[in-house]
């Protein structure tokens, strides 16, 4: 048991490409019972990553990304007959 909470814990704080859409489902738990107020903590979690994270992120899908457009640029370029 206290390795699936670990886990849920570190699934929380990760900081990803989708960051965004996983912060959401933790950020919206509505538990049943929580006397030890989990839920409250991990609800938490998300909000409390570095902003260093987050733009590291952004820097890294962002670049990969101008990177794939280049390329289909590039690409398209050559099959144009003019």
């Amino acid at each position: 048991m206290s390795d699936n909470i670990s886990e849920i814990a570190r699934q929380a704080a990760e900081v990803d490409d989708s960051w965004a859409i996983k912060a959401g489902v933790f950020m919206n738990i509505l538990p049943v019972y929580d006397p030890g107020r989990f839920f409250e903590e991990l609800s938490q979690m998300p909000m409390r990553v570095s902003q260093e994270a987050i733009r590291s992120v952004m820097r890294e899908f962002m670049g990969l990304n101008a990177w794939y457009e280049e390329l289909g640029i590039e690409y398209r370029s050559k099959e144009l007959p003019f």
